[in-house]
Formats: C-alpha cells, sequence, structure tokens
C-alpha cells in the first residue's frame, strides 16, 4: 500500500506536487482557524468575511485534490481504454495470423497438422536420398529409375494434397501472406502490448517464431512450379531420358525437394507454439 502510495506521488507532475504541498496545509490551517473562529464568536455579524474564508479554505483544499486525485483517474480511465483498445487490436491481428496459417492446410486441427507434417519432411528427404546417386549411363537403368522417380513424386504429391490447402502456385502466396501477418503481430501489436502489460510470447517462443518466420521468407518459390513442369517433360518423353536432361530435371526436382523441407520444418515450428499465440493478449 505503501509502495503505490509513494509511486502514485512520484508519478504526479512536479508542480502539481508544489501546489499540493503549499495548498493544502494553508487550507487545514485556515479550516482550524474557521473552527476556532466559531467557537469565540470571531463570524458573528461578518457574512461576507465568513463566505470569503470559507471559500477561500474549499479552493484551497479543492483544487489540490481536483488536480492531484482526479487527473489519476481520467489518466487510469484512459489507460484502462488504452488497455481495452489494444487488446481489441491483439485480439484481431492473432485471429487473422492464425485464421491465414490455417487455411493453408486440409485440416483444421492443429494437431493432425503437426502429425502430417514430420511425415512429409521424411518423405521428401527420403526422395533427396534417391536423387542423390550417380546419373545412370544404361538407358534401361534411367528409365528404372524415372519409374521410381515417378512412383516417389506420385506419393508425395498425394500426401501434399492430404497436407495442403493449396497447390504449387498458390503456395507462395499462402506463405507470403502468413509473413506479412506476422510482421504486422510481431513490428506493431507486439510494442503496443508489451507497453500496456498485455501476455505475450516468452523469449524462447518469440524467437523460434521468429526463425520459422525467417526460413519461410527465404523459400524459392519457383522451384515449386518448375519442379512439377521438368518432371511432366521427363516422363511424358517415350524414349529413355538422356543424360543431360536426367541431370536438369533431378537438379530442380532435388531444389524443391529441399525447399519442401525447409518448409515443413518451418510450418511444425509454427504448429507446435499455436497454444502460445492464441493466449497473446489474454
Amino acid at each position: 500500500m505503501r509502495g503505490g502510495i509513494r509511486w502514485w506521488w512520484r508519478e504526479t507532475p512536479r508542480l502539481i506536487r508544489l501546489v499540493v504541498c503549499t495548498a493544502v496545509p494553508l487550507g487545514l490551517s485556515m479550516a482550524a482557524l474557521g473552527i476556532i473562529g466559531d467557537a469565540n464568536g470571531w463570524w458573528d455579524n461578518r457574512a461576507f468575511l465568513t463566505n470569503l474564508l470559507s471559500s477561500l479554505t474549499g479552493l484551497l483544499i479543492g483544487v489540490p485534490f481536483a488536480l492531484a486525485v482526479l487527473s489519476h483517474l481520467a489518466d487510469a480511465q484512459a489507460e484502462a481504454g488504452a488497455r481495452r483498445e489494444c487488446r481489441r487490436r491483439v485480439t484481431a491481428a492473432v485471429d487473422r495470423f492464425l485464421n491465414t496459417f490455417m487455411e493453408g492446410f486440409v485440416s483444421d486441427d492443429t494437431i493432425e497438422v503437426e502429425e502430417a507434417l514430420p511425415d512429409l519432411r521424411m518423405a521428401h528427404e527420403q526422395l533427396r536420398r534417391f536423387l542423390q546417386q550417380d546419373v545412370p549411363d544404361d538407358p534401361a537403368v534411367r528409365t528404372a529409375d524415372a519409374r521410381i522417380l515417378r512412383e516417389h513424386l506420385d506419393a508425395l504429391d498425394a500426401m501434399r494434397r492430404r497436407t495442403y490447402a493449396c497447390d504449387a502456385a498458390r503456395k507462395h502466396q499462402w506463405v507470403t501472406q502468413l509473413i506479412q501477418c506476422w510482421a504486422r503481430l510481431d513490428n506493431d501489436i507486439r510494442p503496443q502490448a508489451e507497453d500496456l502489460g498485455l501476455r505475450w510470447l516468452s523469449p524462447r517462443v518469440h524467437a523460434e517464431l521468429a526463425n520459422a518466420m525467417k526460413r519461410l521468407s527465404e523459400l524459392d518459390s519457383r522451384a515449386f512450379d518448375l519442379a512439377d513442369r521438368l518432371a511432366g517433360r521427363l516422363f511424358e518423353a517415350a524414349e529413355p531420358p538422356g543424360v543431360e536432361r536426367w541431370r536438369a530435371a533431378t537438379s530442380t526436382i532435388t531444389s524443391r525437394t529441399h525447399q519442401e523441407i525447409k518448409l515443413a520444418v518451418a510450418l511444425r515450428r509454427v504448429v507446435s507454439h499455436i497454444d502460445a499465440v492464441e493466449a497473446i493478449g489474454r
């Protein structure tokens, strides 16, 4: 209690403190003088002087009260209004981030998404290991490898369709919107929330989410579409794929595979902290 009063007094402007320290003792002294005067009949037949002194006494006590107490009450009311407005903005920004994030997935269950992303990452890592093999000189072996590669790609495509709600062409747009929502949340909302003492992310969670957004911003969106086109050309030809064409296609597919792994890792990190994001400002 004493600490609160000391803080309240320290927060009062210096000029107001000077007025309080000067006017209140004078007002109390005049009030005491008025009570003593009433007891001794000093104010009999002096109506104007009585009104003047009583008004001055009320002024010396009332003005400091209005300056010191009512001003703090007004500040407290303004701060409460600012907190409500900030909480409204925080809630809107958090909801937009969460809605944008979940719009990219088929399932609206974060647990299912969290379980699907590691499987997707492991499948892409298996494909990357397959693509790291040397290019076979024998056309028959390349044909067999092309058949295996197509099975890998078809299986991955099915997994991606079960996980992501957007295709390769729209994936970059979705990731860009997610990054923009995070920038709004981190750069604009966070300072306001922290200034007003609203709940924010822990330093560890904030660092991990910021790192995930950084990874998403580094994705090369061109690799997604280009890999699909080159893979289609590789499988459309009736004859066994040539060495150069095989290398060009597998190199691009490897690039996409690397991007898909980075995407799955970053999104997995985000979904693991969804509960913490939902608690912001609450």
